[in-house]
């Protein structure tokens, strides 16, 4: 789905297990947002941003309109 969070994640040696224990979200649920089976939620985005020390802007470059 998204190179940019998966390089940032493979950067800072977080799975998406992880990630889904930072933000709240459930395991299942970030897994197939990573993998393009599930709509990446604008709130999740904030929430894996924040997680990542991260803008939503950096993260989801694609997005551009990205509300912060």
């Amino acid at each position: 789905m998204n190179d940019t969070l998966k390089s940032a994640m493979k950067q800072k040696h977080i799975s998406g297990y992880k990630l889904a224990q930072m933000t709240g979200i459930s395991s299942p649920d970030v897994y197939q947002a990573l993998n393009g089976t599930k709509p990446m939620f604008n709130g999740w985005k904030k929430r894996i941003a924040n997680a990542l020390e991260m803008t939503v802007d950096e993260l989801f470059p694609e997005d551009g309109d990205a509300d912060e």
